[in-house]
């Protein structure tokens, strides 16, 4: 009788502690979300041609999240010495139809060379790439803002935030470039490369980075 009550102890206890680490890991995630909704670390990319206001979300990417925003924090008001623009592709007629992603391949790449570190490859809530998405490309600084959805692509990508309004890519020049073919597929690359600064977005919402 006296083992059982021990017995029955421990799994009261058991169970108890379960409850409450389930209980922490449900309020650290709601939180998590909370504070990334009303208090969300924002960036600045500016370029003559426009700007892209990005909302980084640590949830998806923690390690890219906080390299850019260390970026942005470096170099804000300052020009970005490796902050380049040199990949413009247009969103081809017919996207995802039949299954046909291009070419050209709807998306804005860059670099950004001035980041700490190669960004670690991590994607932990399986995010495809979606239209206004911005990411790092696996195994190197270089990134691409996404101006239609890419499933095509799976979840390989680390995502690190999402563009307010990608309206001001369609005023970012697509041409003159040349052609490259690797491996069967043929992309874009823009003769000129053209620079971009990144800084903090300012706390009434307009610009800087200039």
């Amino acid at each position: 009788m006296i083992r059982n009550s021990y017995i029955l102890l421990f799994i009261l206890i058991v169970n108890y502690f379960l409850y409450v680490q389930a209980s922490r890991s449900d309020a650290f995630i709601g939180y998590t979300e909370k504070n990334i909704k009303t208090n969300p670390k924002r960036v600045l990319i500016k370029s003559e041609y426009g700007q892209f206001i990005i909302t980084l979300r640590p949830d998806w990417a923690p390690d890219a999240t906080k390299l850019v925003y260390d970026l942005a924090v470096a170099m804000d008001g300052k020009d970005c010495p490796q902050c380049l623009f040199y990949r413009h592709e247009p969103i081809p007629k017919g996207w995802g139809k039949d299954g046909f992603y291009g070419p050209p391949y709807a998306l804005l790449q860059g670099s950004l060379a001035d980041v700490a570190k190669v960004p670690l490859n991590e994607n932990p809530t399986k995010r495809p790439v979606q239209q206004g998405d911005i990411a790092f490309i696996p195994d190197c600084r270089e990134f691409f803002i996404a101006t239609a959805d890419h499933s095509e692509w799976g979840v390989s990508h680390i995502v690190f935030g999402h563009v307010d309004d990608v309206s001001a890519e369609l005023n970012h020049p697509y041409e003159p470039y040349t052609n490259m073919t690797n491996a069967g597929f043929t992309t874009r690359w823009l003769v000129t490369k053209f620079p971009f600064r990144i800084g903090l977005v300012p706390e009434n919402g307009g610009q800087r980075a200039t």
